[in-house]
């Protein structure tokens, strides 16, 4: 615009939410926000100051991109205000990836208004610690929900378990009693030839 005199250039900032970005295939919102114009006033401060012309046109294209991705200080954090959404959003229902990627944004947002709070910054602590856990124990927290640990249920599960290794040892037997005079017979045949070995040795 500063060499040529070019008008009505438009910048569009795009974000791109990822949901799962180590999977293939995975959901991902891309949102375009409204084009902004670069004012020819910009053009000519950039004639006379460089420097602050490209500080001022970061800082509102900066400003634009936050309008469309959603994101907090640091990695815990934005897994935390995730997993609070997790909790936020009833289990039965069935969110769009626009209503996901909004509805994470508004949590951003407002963590970052309320983070100062002692009652926000307790609530946080005590969801990275049940992450640490979840980690630990290598569960989910969709698996903890399902998890009822009533004696019929216990019962259960064991009955069911008892009946399928008893099923998978059925399976496997057949091929333990083919294959174990193999088995036999390369010990035998590994022995007399380590003896062998071993007496030949001694004698030389």
């Amino acid at each position: 615009m500063s060499e040529y005199g070019s008008k009505n250039i438009k910048i569009v900032p795009v974000g791109l939410n990822y949901f799962n970005r180590d999977q293939f295939r995975s959901e991902v919102i891309i949102e375009f926000s409204k084009p902004y114009e670069v004012p020819s006033d910009l053009a000519e401060l950039y004639k006379l100051n460089k420097r602050e012309a490209t500080e001022i046109l970061l800082s509102e294209i900066e400003s634009r991109m936050k309008a469309v991705t959603w994101t907090a200080p640091t990695y815990n954090e934005l897994r935390s205000i995730l997993f609070v959404r997790k909790l936020y959003a009833p289990p039965d229902t069935k969110l769009s990836p626009a209503a996901y990627s909004e509805l994470c944004k508004r949590f951003a947002k407002g963590y970052l208004k309320l983070k100062e709070l002692t009652e926000t910054q307790n609530l946080m602590n005590e969801i990275k610690k049940y992450i640490v856990f979840l980690e630990n124990t290598g569960l989910t927290d969709h698996e903890v929900k399902r998890m009822y640990f009533s004696f019929s249920w216990i019962f259960k599960k064991t009955i069911i378990s008892f009946f399928a290794l008893f099923i998978l040892l059925l399976l496997t037997l057949p091929g333990v009693l083919i294959a174990y005079p193999f088995v036999l017979y390369l010990e035998n045949k590994a022995e007399k030839e380590r003896l062998l070995v071993l007496f030949s040795v001694q004698f030389k």
